[in-house]
This record gives C-alpha cells, sequence and structure tokens, in this order.
C-alpha cells in the first residue's frame, strides 16, 4: 500500500510541483490550495504526511496546524511545515507541533527524503 501526502499550499505552481514529485517517489498525492479544503480533505481521507505552507489567505499553516491538533482529525499525519518566513521559527510556539520544519526554496530530493524517515518504522 503506498503511502499518502496532501499538499497544502496557495500556489498552485507549487501544489503542481510538489504533487509530481511526491507521484514520482511513490506516493499517493494531493493537494489543495487553502486551509478550509485541508481540514474537509483531512476529516474524509487517511493521510500520512502533509506538506503545510504557513502564508496561506484565510487560514494559516499555524491556524490549520493548531486546528489539527486541538480537534485530533489527523492524529497519525506527519506534518511538515514549509515555508519561506522564518521568524515563525522564533515567534511561535504552535511551530513545534509539526514534526518538522523545511524553510523555502526546498530541495526536492531532500523533502522526500525526509518524508520518508518520517514514516520509516523508526519513527513509530
Amino acid at each position: 500500500m503506498r503511502n499518502t501526502v496532501l499538499i497544502v499550499d496557495d500556489n498552485l505552481e507549487i501544489c503542481e510541483l510538489l504533487t509530481t514529485v511526491f507521484k514520482y517517489a511513490g506516493y499517493d498525492a494531493y493537494s489543495v490550495v487553502n486551509g478550509k479544503d485541508a481540514i474537509e480533505f483531512l476529516s474524509n481521507n487517511h493521510v500520512d504526511i502533509m506538506t503545510l505552507d504557513n502564508d496561506m489567505p484565510g487560514l494559516s499553516g499555524l491556524q490549520i496546524l493548531r486546528f489539527i491538533k486541538d480537534t485530533h482529525i489527523a492524529d497519525a499525519t506527519k506534518i511538515i511545515m514549509v515555508t519561506a518566513n522564518d521568524s515563525i521559527i522564533f515567534d511561535n510556539d504552535d511551530i513545534g507541533l509539526a514534526d518538522l520544519v523545511i524553510m523555502k526554496p526546498i530541495a526536492f530530493k531532500q523533502l522526500t527524503e525526509l518524508a520518508n524517515r518520517l514514516l520509516s518504522p523508526a519513527q513509530a
């Protein structure tokens, strides 16, 4: 059974690119462009790993992360925050709720290798 990844980013080009990268790496990959759709997808589907952009209109990545943790809709999902905003690392305690934080620009091979490590049995 293939692992499932959800890419959450308001930039459609990034969603398409990361979807392609993860599919090439052997994942079933899906993407959404806003927090409302991310929450709906997580509520109705099993997701092994999620990449989550922070700076999005409407709900920010940190707000989505807080909602996920408070409601337990995706307790088994590993969450990788992907952001260009380095100030959130130092200015917001909620960032610690993510399993991993990666700064943009992203090295795609590194991203898929880190995702694989998060999902490895040694991490369970």
